[in-house]
């Protein structure tokens, strides 16, 4: 039972090294206050390291003019902008553009805690055609912890009398 700690360390510095991800889905339903009903998709995925944001969006069904990621904010709330996204010229009316950003502490810890949105405007829809909230994708470290502490506890239940 020495090597348990040691075990948990390890998990610990392995999680806390990685990249934290985190995705989208875009819709126009997801707008607000008011969703629209436009047939254009999207989907962000997004990619912190220290203070660098990394992003990649993917769009079908409108040729956007502008992008962002929004916040902090949630769900059924709108919010500034937090991160601007550079878009390049689409062939037609679906694409992928990406790149990076700087953040600072504050803005990670909004985007962690699933207060961020990304939105991409056009020219039908200049408040936004389509949105999505930004949730982290767990890590698979994250599920050998849970696995470990669970392993830890039924243990633990077995040895009790």
């Amino acid at each position: 039972m020495k090597t348990l700690p040691l075990l948990i360390a390890a998990n610990l510095l392995a999680v806390a090294s990685n990249a934290q991800s985190l995705t989208a889905t875009l819709s126009g339903a997801n707008e607000r206050p008011t969703p629209n009903a436009s047939l254009a998709t999207g989907v962000a995925s997004v990619s912190i390291t220290g203070d660098l944001l990394s992003y990649s969006v993917s769009y079908s069904g409108f040729n956007p003019t502008a992008g962002h990621i929004h916040g902090p904010a949630g769900v059924d709330a709108n919010a500034g902008v937090m991160v601007p996204f550079t878009l390049t010229s689409s062939s037609g009316n679906s694409g992928l553009f990406s790149g990076t950003a700087t953040i600072t502490a504050t803005q990670k810890s909004d985007i962690l805690a699933g207060l961020s949105y990304a939105n991409l405007h056009s020219a039908a829809f200049p408040g936004g055609e389509v949105r999505g909230q930004l949730v982290v994708i767990p890590e698979p470290g994250t599920y050998a912890l849970i696995a470990l502490g669970a392993s830890v506890l039924a243990l633990r239940a077995r040895r009790k009398p």
